[in-house]
């Protein structure tokens, strides 16, 4: 299957990704610097997230559902849409 993408689409200029906060105390030549322009956070994780990958980090020595069936059955849950409409893949 070829996947038609709409002109619309193929005119927007890529986004352009902003400077780590290590290169621009390095330029800048300062100790202490933020960046608001790349979807970081100056706080650290949340401690919800520290708490999901600190249990996450207990079964990392098992491989995963296959057939991702408890992701199914959230989206299918959520969706109203039958778990066997659903195909969850690590990527293309």
């Amino acid at each position: 299957m070829k996947l038609k993408i709409p002109e619309k689409f193929l005119s927007i200029d890529p986004h352009v990704f902003g400077s780590s906060v290590e290169s621009i105390k390095r330029n800048l030549g300062v100790d202490d610097a933020l960046t608001m322009s790349a979807n970081e956070s100056a706080w650290g994780a949340s401690p919800m997230v520290v708490r999901a990958l600190r249990s996450a980090l207990q079964k990392q020595h098992r491989y995963p559902d296959g057939e991702a069936l408890e992701v199914k059955n959230i989206l299918a849950q959520k969706t109203g849409l039958n778990v066997e409409e659903f195909v969850v893949a690590a990527g293309f």
